[in-house]
């Protein structure tokens, strides 16, 4: 999560029990015009998935999203914590995702692997981790883990909802896994606790514009550690240094535009160990 036009936005790294009422997730029905056109694959799918995304999205404002984060914010100062800035709320743009897929996917082609299985470190309410599944329908599985419960616990309902509607048609696409991609949120840490393995992913994204460098080194030094060789990690905002910096290749170096504005994305590939 980072939301860097708000200067109200605190954050530290902390898996956050938030007891907020969660606002009503009444998604817009899917349309049967866009479950064909997913189940065509090609680019006629890409447009569509864009189409659906917005559709379990809508009743889930930006303003609303950024009111739980706050919310979960205020919780942890009350509590006598400190140091909670990256957990400000904002999500990485469609188009930005969208150019970030198709960067790993090269890469991950060069060495022979397809990319089947993504991780996004600090998912917020999810948006990210849906539109890849959506877009990329022979991927086989994306994993959310976000530390705010409250955010956590909407993605559950937009993954639900996207099940019912959108990955049966996904799997009919002539790319498709078996099933089509399954998505899944959990709530946790990926950095510094039980959710810090990327080894089973072959792209790891962490929007890390609000962490503080030493927050978002420990992102890297867990790929480091966890990542396999070949596998692709996109970090916003802060590049790869210090004893972590030699277990990567960059593959390139973004200039993207978010909601707050552009961010540098940082694109690195696991070396061989």
């Amino acid at each position: 999560m980072a939301d860097a036009d708000d200067d109200d936005d605190r954050g530290g790294q902390a898996n956050i029990d938030d007891d907020n009422a969660l606002p009503p997730y009444t998604p817009t029905p899917p349309s049967t015009s866009v479950q064909a056109r997913l189940a065509a694959g090609g680019a006629p799918s890409r447009a569509a998935a864009l189409s659906a995304l917005d559709a379990l999205y809508e009743c889930l404002p930006l303003s609303k999203l950024k009111q739980l984060s706050h919310a979960a914010m205020d919780r942890l100062e009350a509590e006598g914590a400190s140091g909670v800035l990256h957990l400000g709320y904002g999500e990485v743009a469609d188009a930005a995702l969208l150019k970030i897929i198709g960067v790993a996917s090269t890469a991950l082609d060069g060495v022979g692997r397809p990319l089947l299985a993504m991780l996004d470190v600090g998912s917020g309410a999810g948006r990210p981790c849906v539109l890849a599944a959506l877009a990329t329908p022979r991927m086989q599985r994306v994993v959310g883990v976000e530390t705010v419960a409250s955010l956590a616990s909407l993605s559950v309902l937009v993954s639900d909802a996207y099940r019912e509607h959108y990955r049966p048609h996904l799997a009919c696409a002539p790319e498709a896994s078996a099933e089509g991609p399954d998505v899944q949120f959990v709530h946790g840490d990926a950095i510094d606790g039980e959710q810090r393995d990327y080894s089973p992913f072959d792209l790891v994204v962490c929007n890390a514009t609000l962490f503080p460098k030493e927050l978002a080194q420990r992102v890297y030094d867990a790929a480091a550690a966890t990542m396999s060789p070949g596998a692709v990690l996109a970090v916003l905002s802060h590049a790869p240094s210090g004893t972590s910096l030699a277990a990567f290749t960059t593959i390139a170096q973004l200039r993207l535009r978010m909601s707050w504005g552009h961010a540098d994305v940082h694109v690195v590939q696991r070396t061989s160990r």
